[in-house]
Protein backbone atom coordinates (compact mmCIF):
# COMPACT_ATOMS: atom_id res chain seq x y z
CA UNK A 1 0.00 0.00 0.00
CA UNK A 2 2.90 2.35 0.73
CA UNK A 3 4.31 1.84 -2.77
CA UNK A 4 0.89 2.54 -4.29
CA UNK A 5 0.60 5.76 -2.30
CA UNK A 6 4.04 6.82 -3.53
CA UNK A 7 3.03 6.22 -7.13
CA UNK A 8 -0.28 7.99 -6.60
CA UNK A 9 1.57 11.03 -5.20
CA UNK A 10 3.89 11.05 -8.21
CA UNK A 11 0.88 11.04 -10.53
CA UNK A 12 -0.42 14.19 -8.84
CA UNK A 13 2.74 16.32 -8.90
CA UNK A 14 4.14 18.45 -11.74
CA UNK A 15 7.15 16.29 -12.49
CA UNK A 16 7.82 14.00 -15.44
CA UNK A 17 9.36 10.66 -14.55
CA UNK A 18 11.71 8.53 -16.60
CA UNK A 19 10.79 4.90 -15.89
CA UNK A 20 13.15 2.07 -16.84
CA UNK A 21 11.77 -1.34 -17.67
CA UNK A 22 13.25 -4.22 -15.67
CA UNK A 23 12.74 -7.96 -15.83
CA UNK A 24 14.51 -9.27 -12.72
CA UNK A 25 15.72 -8.28 -9.27
CA UNK A 26 19.13 -7.18 -10.55
CA UNK A 27 17.45 -4.59 -12.75
CA UNK A 28 15.19 -3.49 -9.91
CA UNK A 29 18.10 -3.01 -7.51
CA UNK A 30 20.19 -1.23 -10.14
CA UNK A 31 17.34 1.16 -10.97
CA UNK A 32 17.10 2.15 -7.31
CA UNK A 33 20.89 2.45 -7.03
CA UNK A 34 20.95 4.76 -10.07
CA UNK A 35 18.34 7.09 -8.58
CA UNK A 36 15.11 6.34 -10.44
CA UNK A 37 11.83 7.04 -8.63
CA UNK A 38 9.59 4.50 -10.40
CA UNK A 39 10.30 1.26 -12.26
CA UNK A 40 8.18 -0.89 -14.51
CA UNK A 41 8.26 -4.62 -15.14
CA UNK A 42 8.43 -5.17 -18.87
CA UNK A 43 6.37 -8.08 -20.12
CA UNK A 44 8.60 -8.47 -23.16
CA UNK A 45 11.74 -8.83 -21.05
CA UNK A 46 9.94 -10.99 -18.50
CA UNK A 47 8.73 -13.42 -21.14
CA UNK A 48 12.27 -13.72 -22.46
CA UNK A 49 14.01 -14.03 -19.09
CA UNK A 50 11.48 -16.27 -17.34
CA UNK A 51 10.32 -18.44 -20.24
CA UNK A 52 12.89 -17.92 -22.98
CA UNK A 53 10.00 -17.06 -25.30
CA UNK A 54 8.81 -13.98 -27.23
CA UNK A 55 6.14 -11.60 -25.94
CA UNK A 56 3.23 -13.32 -27.67
CA UNK A 57 0.91 -14.19 -24.80
CA UNK A 58 2.87 -17.16 -23.45
CA UNK A 59 3.42 -15.65 -19.99
CA UNK A 60 0.42 -16.27 -17.76
CA UNK A 61 -0.94 -14.20 -14.89
CA UNK A 62 0.49 -16.21 -12.00
CA UNK A 63 3.95 -16.22 -13.58
CA UNK A 64 3.86 -12.46 -14.21
CA UNK A 65 2.58 -11.74 -10.69
CA UNK A 66 5.20 -13.97 -9.08
CA UNK A 67 8.08 -12.36 -10.97
CA UNK A 68 6.72 -8.88 -10.26
CA UNK A 69 6.39 -9.75 -6.56
CA UNK A 70 10.05 -10.69 -6.35
CA UNK A 71 11.12 -7.49 -8.06
CA UNK A 72 8.88 -5.37 -5.83
CA UNK A 73 10.32 -7.06 -2.74
CA UNK A 74 13.86 -6.30 -3.90
CA UNK A 75 13.42 -2.52 -4.13
CA UNK A 76 11.68 0.24 -2.16
CA UNK A 77 10.61 1.90 -5.41
CA UNK A 78 7.01 1.74 -6.60
CA UNK A 79 6.76 -0.94 -9.30
CA UNK A 80 4.34 -0.83 -12.20
CA UNK A 81 3.69 -4.31 -13.56
CA UNK A 82 2.63 -5.32 -17.06
CA UNK A 83 -0.64 -7.26 -16.75
CA UNK A 84 -1.01 -7.72 -20.51
CA UNK A 85 -4.72 -7.65 -21.41
CA UNK A 86 -5.86 -8.86 -18.00
CA UNK A 87 -5.60 -12.57 -18.89
CA UNK A 88 -9.24 -13.15 -19.79
CA UNK A 89 -12.71 -11.73 -19.22
CA UNK A 90 -13.92 -9.40 -16.50
CA UNK A 91 -13.79 -12.07 -13.79
CA UNK A 92 -10.22 -12.90 -14.75
CA UNK A 93 -9.40 -9.21 -14.55
CA UNK A 94 -10.83 -9.04 -11.03
CA UNK A 95 -8.54 -11.87 -10.00
CA UNK A 96 -5.60 -10.30 -11.84
CA UNK A 97 -5.99 -7.05 -9.90
CA UNK A 98 -6.18 -8.87 -6.58
CA UNK A 99 -3.16 -11.06 -7.35
CA UNK A 100 -0.98 -8.11 -8.31
CA UNK A 101 -2.18 -6.15 -5.29
CA UNK A 102 -1.07 -9.08 -3.17
CA UNK A 103 2.27 -9.10 -4.97
CA UNK A 104 3.14 -5.69 -3.53
CA UNK A 105 3.41 -3.78 -6.78
CA UNK A 106 2.13 -0.20 -6.90
CA UNK A 107 -0.03 -0.65 -9.97
CA UNK A 108 -0.58 -2.44 -13.25
CA UNK A 109 -1.35 -1.51 -16.81
CA UNK A 110 -3.98 -3.42 -18.76
CA UNK A 111 -4.08 -3.17 -22.54
CA UNK A 112 -6.90 -3.28 -25.06
CA UNK A 113 -5.51 -6.05 -27.27
CA UNK A 114 -7.54 -9.21 -27.87
CA UNK A 115 -6.29 -12.64 -26.86
CA UNK A 116 -3.80 -13.95 -27.64
CA UNK A 117 -1.92 -10.69 -27.23
CA UNK A 118 1.55 -9.95 -28.52
CA UNK A 119 4.06 -7.12 -28.40
CA UNK A 120 2.63 -4.12 -30.24
CA UNK A 121 5.84 -3.71 -32.21
CA UNK A 122 5.92 -7.21 -33.65
CA UNK A 123 4.78 -7.44 -37.28
CA UNK A 124 1.28 -8.55 -38.12
CA UNK A 125 -2.29 -7.66 -37.24
CA UNK A 126 -2.78 -4.67 -34.90
CA UNK A 127 -6.33 -5.37 -33.72
CA UNK A 128 -7.78 -3.93 -30.54
CA UNK A 129 -11.00 -4.93 -28.80
CA UNK A 130 -14.17 -2.82 -29.13
CA UNK A 131 -14.22 0.33 -27.03
CA UNK A 132 -17.24 -0.59 -24.90
CA UNK A 133 -15.77 -4.00 -24.07
CA UNK A 134 -12.50 -2.39 -23.05
CA UNK A 135 -14.26 0.19 -20.88
CA UNK A 136 -16.20 -2.50 -19.02
CA UNK A 137 -13.02 -4.48 -18.40
CA UNK A 138 -11.35 -1.40 -16.92
CA UNK A 139 -14.38 -0.65 -14.77
CA UNK A 140 -14.11 -4.19 -13.43
CA UNK A 141 -10.44 -3.57 -12.61
CA UNK A 142 -11.25 -0.33 -10.78
CA UNK A 143 -14.03 -2.10 -8.88
CA UNK A 144 -11.70 -4.95 -7.89
CA UNK A 145 -9.21 -2.70 -6.12
CA UNK A 146 -11.91 -1.07 -4.00
CA UNK A 147 -10.52 1.56 -1.63
CA UNK A 148 -6.95 0.35 -2.01
CA UNK A 149 -4.64 3.05 -3.49
CA UNK A 150 -3.39 0.50 -6.02
CA UNK A 151 -3.15 2.23 -9.40
CA UNK A 152 -4.95 1.02 -12.51
CA UNK A 153 -3.36 2.26 -15.74
CA UNK A 154 -5.20 1.69 -19.00
CA UNK A 155 -2.94 0.93 -21.92
CA UNK A 156 -4.16 1.46 -25.45
CA UNK A 157 -2.61 0.32 -28.72
CA UNK A 158 -5.06 2.47 -30.69
CA UNK A 159 -2.32 4.68 -32.15
CA UNK A 160 -0.85 1.70 -33.96
CA UNK A 161 -4.14 0.13 -35.01
CA UNK A 162 -6.39 3.11 -35.81
CA UNK A 163 -4.46 6.35 -35.38
CA UNK A 164 -4.56 9.47 -33.23
CA UNK A 165 -8.32 10.10 -33.33
CA UNK A 166 -9.09 6.70 -31.85
CA UNK A 167 -6.31 7.09 -29.29
CA UNK A 168 -7.86 10.36 -28.09
CA UNK A 169 -11.31 8.78 -27.96
CA UNK A 170 -10.07 5.85 -25.91
CA UNK A 171 -7.94 7.96 -23.59
CA UNK A 172 -10.97 10.03 -22.61
CA UNK A 173 -13.24 6.99 -22.33
CA UNK A 174 -10.75 5.19 -20.11
CA UNK A 175 -10.42 8.28 -17.93
CA UNK A 176 -14.19 8.29 -17.47
CA UNK A 177 -14.00 4.60 -16.49
CA UNK A 178 -12.04 5.65 -13.42
CA UNK A 179 -8.47 4.61 -14.18
CA UNK A 180 -5.57 6.56 -12.71
CA UNK A 181 -3.58 7.09 -15.91
CA UNK A 182 -3.57 6.12 -19.58
CA UNK A 183 -0.57 4.58 -21.32
CA UNK A 184 -0.69 5.30 -25.06
CA UNK A 185 1.62 3.11 -27.16
CA UNK A 186 2.85 4.02 -30.62
CA UNK A 187 3.61 7.75 -30.70
CA UNK A 188 6.15 8.64 -33.36
CA UNK A 189 6.46 12.43 -32.95
CA UNK A 190 6.22 15.33 -30.53
CA UNK A 191 3.29 16.70 -32.52
CA UNK A 192 1.21 13.55 -31.97
CA UNK A 193 1.79 13.68 -28.21
CA UNK A 194 0.93 17.37 -27.98
CA UNK A 195 -2.23 16.92 -30.05
CA UNK A 196 -3.48 14.08 -27.87
CA UNK A 197 -2.55 15.95 -24.70
CA UNK A 198 -4.49 19.01 -25.83
CA UNK A 199 -7.64 16.90 -26.01
CA UNK A 200 -7.21 14.84 -22.82
CA UNK A 201 -6.67 15.52 -19.13
CA UNK A 202 -5.66 12.30 -17.40
CA UNK A 203 -1.97 11.57 -16.54
CA UNK A 204 -0.30 10.29 -19.69
CA UNK A 205 2.25 7.48 -19.98
CA UNK A 206 4.21 6.87 -23.17
CA UNK A 207 6.96 4.45 -24.14
CA UNK A 208 10.23 5.07 -25.96
CA UNK A 209 11.89 2.69 -28.36
CA UNK A 210 15.59 3.47 -28.29
CA UNK A 211 16.89 4.91 -31.53
CA UNK A 212 13.60 6.24 -32.87
CA UNK A 213 12.61 9.91 -33.13
CA UNK A 214 11.27 10.35 -29.63
CA UNK A 215 14.46 8.99 -28.04
CA UNK A 216 16.14 12.33 -28.75
CA UNK A 217 14.01 14.11 -26.14
CA UNK A 218 14.65 14.37 -22.40
CA UNK A 219 12.54 14.94 -19.26
CA UNK A 220 12.17 18.69 -19.79
CA UNK A 221 10.90 18.14 -23.32
CA UNK A 222 8.37 15.56 -22.20
CA UNK A 223 7.25 17.80 -19.36
CA UNK A 224 6.49 20.49 -21.91
CA UNK A 225 4.47 17.95 -23.88
CA UNK A 226 2.44 17.12 -20.77
CA UNK A 227 3.72 13.56 -20.30
CA UNK A 228 3.71 12.17 -16.76
CA UNK A 229 5.79 8.99 -17.18
CA UNK A 230 8.14 8.00 -19.98
CA UNK A 231 8.72 4.26 -20.02
CA UNK A 232 11.87 2.76 -21.52
CA UNK A 233 10.86 -0.91 -21.60
CA UNK A 234 13.65 -2.24 -23.81
CA UNK A 235 16.74 -0.25 -22.73
CA UNK A 236 18.00 -2.59 -20.02
CA UNK A 237 16.98 -5.70 -21.94
CA UNK A 238 18.84 -4.60 -25.07
CA UNK A 239 21.93 -3.46 -23.17
CA UNK A 240 22.08 -6.68 -21.19
CA UNK A 241 21.55 -8.88 -24.25
CA UNK A 242 24.35 -7.29 -26.28
CA UNK A 243 26.86 -7.18 -23.42
CA UNK A 244 26.10 -10.72 -22.27
CA UNK A 245 26.22 -12.14 -25.79
CA UNK A 246 29.55 -10.46 -26.53
CA UNK A 247 31.10 -11.62 -23.25
CA UNK A 248 29.98 -15.22 -23.77
CA UNK A 249 31.10 -15.22 -27.39
CA UNK A 250 34.51 -13.94 -26.31
CA UNK A 251 34.77 -16.66 -23.66
CA UNK A 252 33.80 -19.30 -26.20
CA UNK A 253 36.15 -18.09 -28.92
CA UNK A 254 39.20 -17.31 -26.78
CA UNK A 255 38.70 -19.64 -23.85
CA UNK A 256 39.37 -16.83 -21.33
CA UNK A 257 38.16 -13.36 -20.31
CA UNK A 258 41.44 -11.56 -19.62
CA UNK A 259 41.03 -9.29 -22.65
CA UNK A 260 37.63 -7.98 -21.44
CA UNK A 261 38.15 -7.81 -17.68
CA UNK A 262 38.15 -3.99 -17.88
CA UNK A 263 34.45 -4.09 -18.80
CA UNK A 264 33.37 -6.24 -15.86
CA UNK A 265 32.03 -5.19 -12.47
CA UNK A 266 34.02 -6.55 -9.55
CA UNK A 267 32.56 -8.46 -6.62
CA UNK A 268 32.71 -5.41 -4.35
CA UNK A 269 30.92 -3.19 -6.88
CA UNK A 270 28.31 -5.86 -7.46
CA UNK A 271 27.81 -6.42 -3.76
CA UNK A 272 27.33 -2.72 -3.04
CA UNK A 273 24.02 -2.80 -4.91
CA UNK A 274 22.72 -5.85 -3.07
CA UNK A 275 23.54 -5.00 0.55
CA UNK A 276 26.34 -7.50 1.06
CA UNK A 277 27.97 -5.43 3.80
CA UNK A 278 24.67 -4.91 5.60
CA UNK A 279 23.95 -8.63 5.72
CA UNK A 280 27.51 -9.38 6.83
CA UNK A 281 27.11 -6.91 9.70
CA UNK A 282 23.86 -8.59 10.76
CA UNK A 283 25.55 -11.96 10.66
CA UNK A 284 28.47 -10.69 12.74
CA UNK A 285 26.13 -9.09 15.28
CA UNK A 286 24.25 -12.30 15.98
CA UNK A 287 27.01 -14.81 15.49
CA UNK A 288 27.45 -17.09 18.48
CA UNK A 289 30.83 -16.89 20.19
Amino acid sequence: MEASMMLRDYLKDNETYIVPGVFDCIGGRLAHFCGFKIISVTGNGLSASFLGMPDMGFLNMTEAALCSKRIAAATPLPVIADADNGYGGVLNIVRTVKEFMGAGVAGIHIEDQPSPKKCAYYPGDKRIIPLEESVQRLKAAVHAKGENPFCIIARTDAMRSDGLKEAVLRTNAYAEAGVDAVFVVGFSSREEICELRAQTGIPLFININDGRELSQFGPDDFREMGVKCVLYPATLRNAFFRAARDALQNLHDKGHTRNILHSFAGLEEFGSVFGTEEYQNIENTFRST
